[in-house]
């Protein structure tokens, strides 16, 4: 069995590294529909990049619903002067900026801001992750060097079922090892059901530190590996820092 070697993409490993992605695309698309707007576009996109890296009681951006859930606002505060808080009406982006006031296009950074945080938030086909993603924080030791680093562990949804889990990388030409294709029937579990966990990025058994350096290994085209148990004992999956080959092993045959 063999499949197409592709090379390994960048891939974001945290829910602000997705929704950032996501903000560069669509800027990039607003910046060509609407190039007159370019410069509210530019700070529009400052308000964006404070909102995704700071903590949440100091975000800019803050959603108001009113009593019974019926109406929302957003309240933006304003970069240039300390104190002041705009309104945006989320159903025509109306500000109370006086640049909005002034407008003749209709638009200015806060709304921008808003419509955008608005328009890529809704691309969520499931509520309970990001992209098929559930992020988890944890703690682990540095093996050689016995720091603690804080990671953050990816696991596929199990609401929606990790539906919009993509391949992240390419496998090359896959093998097993009598031994692991033996282990796998007598589980009853089919190769290609490991493989396709091992490329989306579901590393089965792993600990924090080796489930980092695998996601560190999808950007610098480094090694990967994955460990799976089964009824039959644990599989492991590897493959070659190059994407040519995937091997299905057990740990006695490594």
């Amino acid at each position: 069995m063999s499949e197409r070697s592709l090379a390994p993409p960048a891939v974001p490993t945290t829910p602000q590294s997705l929704f950032a992605e996501r903000v560069e695309q669509e800027l990039t698309r607003l910046y060509r529909a609407r190039p007159e707007l370019a410069d509210r576009i530019d700070r529009a996109a400052r308000i964006i990049v404070v909102q995704l890296s700071s903590p949440t009681h100091l975000r800019p951006v803050r959603a108001r619903i009113g009593s019974g859930g019926r109406r929302c606002r957003f309240l933006v505060d304003s970069s240039s002067t300390g104190g002041v808080v705009y309104s945006v009406d989320p159903s025509s982006f109306s500000c109370g900026c006086p640049d909005f006031r002034r407008s003749s296009v209709a638009a200015c950074k806060h709304g921008i801001a808003v419509w955008l945080l608005l328009k890529i938030a809704s691309e969520r086909g499931c509520r309970h992750c990001l992209g098929g993603w559930v992020f988890v924080g944890a703690e682990a030791i540095n093996q050689e060097t016995g720091e603690v680093v804080e990671v953050v562990d990816r696991i596929r949804c199990r609401r929606c079922g990790g539906a919009a889990v993509k391949a992240l990388f390419g496998l090359g030409q896959v093998v097993g090892t009598p031994g692991a294709l033996s282990a796998l029937r007598e589980a009853h579990t089919a190769p290609r059901e490991l493989l396709r966990r091992h490329q989306s990025g579901d590393w089965g058994g792993l600990g924090g530190f080796d489930r980092a350096e695998n996601t560190r290994a999808l950007e610098t085209g480094a090694r990967i590996f994955s460990a799976y148990e089964t009824p039959a004992g644990k599989v492991w999956i590897i493959t070659e820092a190059d994407r040519s080959s995937t091997c299905l092993l057990l740990p006695a045959e490594y």
